[in-house]
């Protein structure tokens, strides 16, 4: 991976890099490699094992969980929730195609006390979810 910016992993981090079993060992210290969607899904498993309260919503992010099996659900259209629908159920839920709706219900669910991680598809679809963010919330 370090490969791809000009250089062995050696020069990429001043002589102190070296990858072993997709493991990038810094200074001694070991840090995993893994993509960004990797990171995130982990991130929200964690949070969502440590409070009942953390809650995931948008369009498609339970992807496939009603198919035959948990290898069948993509996990939204990144694969950021994937393998969580059967880990948490309802606190994994699947929205219209609204986004303002959606934005609106975790500023609501927010203000409740809920700790609402919203999936937006693509950022283009943010514009249109200021209305909920700037009119209801900052009017609390």
């Amino acid at each position: 991976m370090l490969e791809a910016i000009g250089g062995d992993c050696e020069t990429a981090v001043g002589g102190l890099a070296v990858v072993e079993n997709n493991n990038l060992k810094l200074g001694g210290n070991m840090a995993r490699i893994i993509t960004f969607r990797e990171a995130v899904n982990e991130a929200l498993l964690q949070e969502m094992e440590r409070d009942p309260k953390v809650i995931a919503m948008g369009e498609d992010v339970i992807g496939g969980s009603g198919a035959k099996g948990e290898m069948d659900a993509w996990g939204g259209p990144f694969g950021f929730t994937k393998g969580l629908y059967g880990k948490f159920g309802d606190r994994i839920m699947d929205t219209p195609i609204t986004e303002s709706a959606f934005i609106g219900a975790a500023v609501g669910a927010a203000v409740c006390g809920m700790r609402p991680v919203a999936e937006l598809m693509y950022i283009d679809f943010m514009g249109v979810c200021f209305d909920p963010v700037s009119y209801t919330h900052l009017t609390l």
